[in-house]
């Protein structure tokens, strides 16, 4: 195994520490808060760099050489009626600039407003999180996340819009049959999400202190499916693939998700040592798994190992992993520590490099030391996304 210090800054935040980071365009977009207003920067590797700031919260995605696509954050709770007439998001496209925007009209189509007991739907955290996908027909798509309270408590969810490029318009629906396939109600439903390609890899950990949590559930794929049958909303989201847990005492699968074109990446960092999966996607209902992943070398316990994830196929037949323990530590007096606990040891973020080929071998390959100059056990630089081989840390 090779060892490597990442030092290397690539962009200097001019002593603002950013609080959000999001995979965009060939590069990231981070978010500081300045002057009681939300700014956000897009840094990229290709194209141009610009920056923004807002009176409101906002979240970000985007597709490699493709828009970067963002959206004010509705945190208070509303009816459909408000959500209507305040939701919007809008994009830049490649090489352009956050100061001149194309916001998107939307349209809204097989809208649910009441649930099953004829109650008003609530509506609220809407845009909490937003993603891009690309069907097989090539039909772009967001992946919107909410919360929603339909008769059966508060709950996390999502809707579905439908992105005709050309006229600039956004179809938007919404259905409770997304989620209500779920047993536990809870806010924290669908706040883990990884993307690749049209499938979606969903986290959703339990409390250990709760005996009665299902972990059943904890962690399900589903696919955005196209429907050429209905032009009007030509995309669909079926029922999931759930991926059941490999142990009974997971609680916490799903904490840490990453996804590749062929597999799935699912953890549960929060045990002392953590643990992490690779299963493999068949085909479209079925899969299996490959492998366990285990650090080399470890630096203690709970270091929350692959607490954050991040894949790409270097080849058809190989597929980088990147698999971060933020809250490593080190220390040169094992008595003292075992005495005194935590707080007398430094804190350092580790990122493990993980290599599947010919879905035969997973590898370890080598491992990054980010410095982490805070001892609170927050990493302060930690792996966000690759692109074309860079890290992106915070």
């Amino acid at each position: 195994m090779n060892l490597c210090l990442v030092k290397t800054k690539y962009y200097d935040t001019q002593g603002q520490k950013p609080t959000k980071l999001f995979k965009v365009n060939r590069g990231v977009v981070y978010e500081t808060i300045e002057n009681k207003k939300f700014c956000y920067y897009y840094v990229s590797t290709v194209y141009k760099n610009t920056s923004k700031c807002f009176d409101e919260q906002h979240v970000w995605s985007g597709l490699d050489d493709a828009s970067t696509a963002g959206g004010k954050i509705l945190f208070e709770e509303m009816n459909a009626t408000e959500m209507k007439q305040r939701l919007h998001f809008s994009y830049f496209p490649p090489n352009g600039d956050m100061n001149n925007m194309i916001t998107f009209k939307i349209e809204y189509i097989d809208f649910q407003e009441k649930g099953e007991d004829g109650s008003e739907i609530k509506f609220s955290n809407i845009a909490r999180q937003l993603d891009l996908i690309i069907t097989d027909k090539f039909k772009l798509v967001v992946l919107l996340g909410m919360t929603v309270d339909y008769g059966k408590g508060l709950t996390g969810a999502v809707c579905i819009l439908y992105v005709i490029d050309e006229t600039k318009t956004a179809y938007l629906t919404f259905d409770t049959k997304y989620f209500d396939f779920l047993t536990t109600i809870s806010v924290d439903n669908f706040k883990n999400v990884a993307i690749s390609g049209n499938d979606i890899l969903v986290g959703f950990p339990k409390s250990r202190d709760d005996p009665k949590a299902d972990i059943s559930q904890n962690v399900f794929l589903m696919s955005v499916v196209d429907l050429p049958s209905k032009p009007e909303f030509p995309v669909t989201l079926p029922p999931p693939i759930i991926i059941p847990p490999q142990k009974r005492n997971l609680f916490q699968l799903g904490g840490g998700v990453g996804h590749s074109n062929k597999y799935a990446f699912i953890a549960d960092p929060f045990l002392d040592r953590g643990v992490a999966y690779v299963v493999r996607k068949v085909d479209g209902t079925t899969i299996d798994l490959r492998a366990t992943l285990i650090p080399f070398p470890r630096w203690g316990s709970y270091q929350n190992f692959a607490l954050f994830m991040a894949a790409f196929d270097n080849a058809d037949d190989t597929t980088d992993l990147f698999v971060a323990a933020p809250t490593a530590w080190i220390h040169d007096n094992v008595r003292k520590v075992q005495k005194e606990g935590r707080k007398t040891s430094e804190y350092i973020g580790v990122i493990y490099h993980f290599v599947i080929v010919d879905d035969e071998t997973c590898e370890a390959k080598g491992y990054y030391v980010v410095q982490n100059d805070e001892k609170s056990g927050i990493m302060n630089s930690t792996i966000s996304g690759m692109v074309n081989g860079t890290i992106w840390s915070l």
